[in-house]
């Protein structure tokens, strides 16, 4: 009997999920194809959306993955002329005072073997905040007040989780499938590097599935869920430097994004 009720009580769960997915929903409809100039790379990111995109169409998955759908279906918000060209070189010698530090290991590394990417953590142990207070607080300030409150979770008070300075050689990207900033409430990827530095290497978020790259000029910031999917093409030439802070409900870290 115990048995029995427990499968009516699953079947009413799922007739109330199906009821709730109406057509009025925005994952019943589909997008455009998206994209279609994306330099090779990212094919298997792109199919891992659309079907991530095509499962939002089954209530079960839908409601175990509502963080997830909840961030996805967002819209990203690009903040123009963030950076000026004396905060770019502020960013600058901050990561060459890193390196020059003599602590290496915990600053500044290839995130995996042979990725043309290479990271450098700012934040560690506080020293981008007390380095240059006055630069770190307008764009954490900036996260918030850009952030729609229709977002998950970005009403609530946030603290840094990271500042990364991201160098990208040619060859170089994030292709890997189903990538999310999890744990993350709000993310933000600035584009450093001055016009013509590099070729390729758009950052690339997706609408229902559909790829939308966004070409953004020196200074200017793409703003996003964290938990919303994610790309960078892949960089046909040159470097590509980009600044990335992520936001989180977590204590201020001072290590590296996983601790």
């Amino acid at each position: 009997m115990a048995m029995l009720a427990a499968m009516r009580q699953l079947l009413e769960e799922k007739r109330r999920l199906e009821k709730e997915t109406t057509t009025d929903d925005a994952w019943a409809t589909r997008p455009g194809p998206g994209a279609s100039d994306l330099a090779p790379g990212l094919e298997a990111a792109v199919a891992a959306s659309r079907k991530f995109a095509a499962e939002a169409r089954t209530p079960l998955l839908r409601a175990r993955r509502k963080c997830w759908y909840d961030a996805e279906i967002q819209k990203p918000v690009i903040l123009r002329d963030l950076l000026s060209s004396d905060d770019v070189a502020k960013l600058r010698r901050m990561r060459a005072a890193l390196e020059a530090s003599g602590r290496t290991p915990h600053m500044f590394r290839d995130t995996t073997e042979e990725s043309n990417h290479a990271v450098c953590y700012l934040h560690y142990d506080g020293f981008a905040q007390r380095t240059e207070p006055e630069l770190m607080e307008r764009l954490l300030a900036a996260m918030r007040a850009h952030a729609p409150s229709v977002w998950p979770r970005s009403t609530r008070e946030l603290r840094v989780r990271c500042i990364e300075l991201h160098t990208y050689q040619a060859g170089g990207g994030l292709f890997l499938p189903s990538h999310r900033d999890n744990d993350s409430v709000l993310t933000l990827s600035c584009r450093v590097s001055e016009d013509g530095a590099f070729g390729g290497g758009r950052f690339v978020t997706y609408d229902r599935g559909a790829p939308v790259a966004h070409r953004l000029d020196q200074g200017s910031a793409v703003l996003f869920p964290s938990e919303k999917l994610h790309n960078i093409e892949r960089v046909e030439r040159g470097t590509r430097e980009s600044l990335v802070i992520e936001l989180w409900e977590g204590d201020t870290n001072g290590v590296d994004r996983f601790k």
